[in-house]
């Protein structure tokens, strides 16, 4: 509940940018999703968490294709790294960091088929990037976000009529990022592990979890649909997921 009181009682300012090119190449296309957000927790029962916190959420991305074929891609995740109470007062972007989420290269050697090589957001669910309002936001990018991912994917649309509507199944094969990708770029610089933070100066075994293998053992299958022509605005989106056991002796999930 508590959650919910923070959630309603934040004021949002979202801001959304995308700036695009001729479609000439090379060329550079980049996106701002960056929220600015302040909550207010004075109802709280601790009177360290009483106050009034502000804080970034969201992405800053971009990409440079040097042809039809050959792209590379980047993303800039900024968001608070652990708990901050503002002991009755009002704090700031306190414990905010960025690091990169996304790092890779995408390679379309015939039409309909990309290949990605490098760091990625797992194919699984879209929660995070569909469901609306702040608590939703917020707790689809904790629990229901795979993020940290390198390794290879590839995508192939389906060869469908039009009427039909687009199909697109994805296949990703990956293991946790422990690589100098994984370094924060502001913010924590920590090793794990230590209270109230959720992220650390870089990721390491000893994070532990599943998927945290240091093997490529770790695989995503996604089907997506839309655009079906009997059914209009409707899109769908199935998958699987399967980590394995961590260093830790996390089963595999």
């Amino acid at each position: 509940m508590t959650c919910l009181r923070l959630a309603l009682a934040a004021l949002l300012l979202h801001a959304g940018v995308a700036l695009a090119q001729t479609p000439e190449f090379p060329r550079f296309e980049g996106e701002i999703d960056l929220g600015a957000y302040m909550l207010n927790t004075r109802p709280a029962r601790g009177s360290g968490q009483r106050g009034t916190n502000a804080f970034l959420f969201g992405e800053i991305g971009g990409a440079l294709h040097l042809d039809p074929r050959l792209s590379f891609h980047a993303t800039l995740h900024i968001e608070p790294l652990g708990r901050a109470e503002p002991q009755g007062g009002t704090i700031g972007l306190r414990r905010e960091g960025a690091y990169l989420e996304a790092l890779n290269a995408e390679f379309r050697p015939v039409e309909g088929l990309t290949l990605v090589l490098g760091k990625y957001v797992v194919p699984f669910g879209r929660g995070h990037g569909d469901f609306p309002g702040v608590v939703a936001l917020f707790r689809a990018h904790e629990t229901y976000l795979f993020n940290e991912a390198l390794g290879v994917m590839a995508r192939a649309t389906l060869p469908l009529d039009a009427e039909h509507g687009e199909h697109v199944i994805t296949a990703a094969a990956f293991t946790r990022d422990r690589s100098a990708f994984s370094t924060l770029l502001v913010g924590n610089r920590r090793r794990c592990c230590s209270s109230n933070y959720d992220r650390y100066a870089r990721n390491t075994a000893a994070d532990g979890g599943p998927g945290n293998t240091g093997r490529l053992d770790n695989y995503a299958l996604a089907l997506d649909g839309e655009r079906i022509a009997l059914l209009p605005g409707f899109t769908y989106h199935a998958a699987l997921l399967s980590r394995g056991q961590g260093q830790d002796g996390t089963a595999r999930e």
